[in-house]
């Protein structure tokens, strides 16, 4: 392989593809390849061989030249790949129904700033009662029903009088409830949200926690996609490098087919400009809850079906700041999202947001980057992620 300091960006080949509103699973899809590979060859890792390298000139009308994709002198032969045909490579495989597995090899060395203190999350009775609580309290005993002795026990006339009595009791608090009602009592307005304008809703109580993974090298569900270089753990989160826009899946939808969820994650950018968590993922669908180091968000759907092109579902026009997400590199926010007939947006335990759409229904879920204005690449740190469901 060339050394890091060698590696240069294929820029004319990540253009071309970002012209198209492609991701990398598209490009794969079209080639017959994995995302894996497509990664390389525009991160300058590896060099496409003449027959990936004739499939890219077909698919962008493009000459080898014009992609940046001819040899240049000095190039060992662990540069290009070896294989000529599809049936000499490893077949292409969906991205979310890739396997994860254990790290074997030896993780990038990279020398990360201790992130700041994760914000705290939605309180406990916002969301669902925590692990902790649960092994600390004990659970609230339900009332008891009524023996079958007292249902058949008999009652006397001191009983009988005690009961008219109470009947007489009750209807006077009744009356005086009404005047009270009627004359005094004014309801107060409804709690407004700042960015719809609704009234902010709450998020279930009963629902139980299905998902608890802490996302770090030593505690980590083996579920998530895993492949050393585009997806992978250092001592203190889950990090994707990457360019465009791309995802690491936590298994693949047939395994876990959400539907109604709360989907909580921690997040922190340290370069680029978007990162977010994607829900519903299936076959290369999904939607997209995005923020930017500039303190704006968005919900867009991702269809791989019609060429693969993103639909912004929220906001409708220019996106403004939320004074609740912390801006800058290397901020950590707490996304979550409440997905039960239409999609709540939360940043760092505030309400955003109330958006509808009904193209997906089922999928598991993903971390996501993308790339915006100068950059070419995308770094992200994710932890603690969290799945809620009815």
């Amino acid at each position: 392989m060339s050394t890091g300091s060698n590696r240069q960006p294929r820029k004319q080949l990540i253009d071309e593809r970002l012209r198209r509103s492609w991701s990398q699973q598209d490009i794969a899809e079209r080639l017959g390849t994995t995302p894996v590979n497509v990664s390389r060859w525009e991160r300058g890792v590896t060099f496409p061989s003449p027959y990936y390298r004739q499939k890219l000139c077909d698919l962008f009308q493009k000459s080898a030249e014009e992609l940046g994709l001819f040899i240049e002198a000095g190039s060992t032969s662990e540069e290009i790949e070896v294989g000529g045909t599809p049936s000499e490579t490893t077949p292409s495989l969906p991205l979310e129904e890739a396997s994860p597995s254990e790290p074997e090899a030896v993780l990038p060395q990279r020398a990360p700033t201790s992130p700041d203190p994760a914000p705290s999350l939605p309180r406990e009775d916002e969301v669902a009662p925590s692990v902790a609580q649960h092994r600390s309290e004990p659970e609230p005993a339900l009332p008891l029903a009524n023996s079958s002795k007292q249902r058949g026990s008999r009652q006397g006339p001191f009983s009988h009088s005690l009961f008219v009595r109470g009947m007489l009791l009750l209807g006077v608090v009744l009356l005086l409830a009404g005047v009270y009602f009627s004359f005094f009592y004014k309801p107060a307005p409804a709690v407004t949200s700042h960015a719809s304008g609704i009234a902010t809703p709450t998020l279930p109580h009963a629902w139980h926690q299905v998902l608890d993974d802490p996302l770090t090298l030593a505690h980590h569900s083996q579920d998530w996609f895993f492949d050393g270089e585009t997806c992978f753990y250092n001592a203190q989160a889950y990090e994707e490098l990457d360019t465009g826009l791309n995802h690491c899946n936590y298994g693949g939808s047939a395994q876990y087919p959400f539907h109604n969820l709360v989907y909580s994650l921690d997040l922190a950018i340290y370069r680029g400009d978007y990162a977010g968590l994607i829900f519903r993922l299936n076959h290369g669908n999904y939607y997209y809850f995005s923020l930017k180091i500039d303190g704006t968000y968005e919900l867009s759907l991702h269809e791989s079906t019609t060429g693969g092109h993103d639909i912004l579902l929220y906001p409708d026009s220019s996106p403004i700041p939320s004074p609740f997400i912390h801006r800058g590199l290397r901020q950590w926010n707490t996304l979550t999202v409440f997905a039960e007939g239409t999609f709540q947006l939360w940043a760092n335990g505030h309400y955003l947001a109330t958006v509808s759409d009904r193209t997906l229904n089922v999928g598991t879920i993903a971390v996501g980057v993308s790339i915006g204005g100068e950059n070419i690449v995308t770094n992200a740190w994710f932890r603690n992620a969290r799945v809620w469901q009815p």
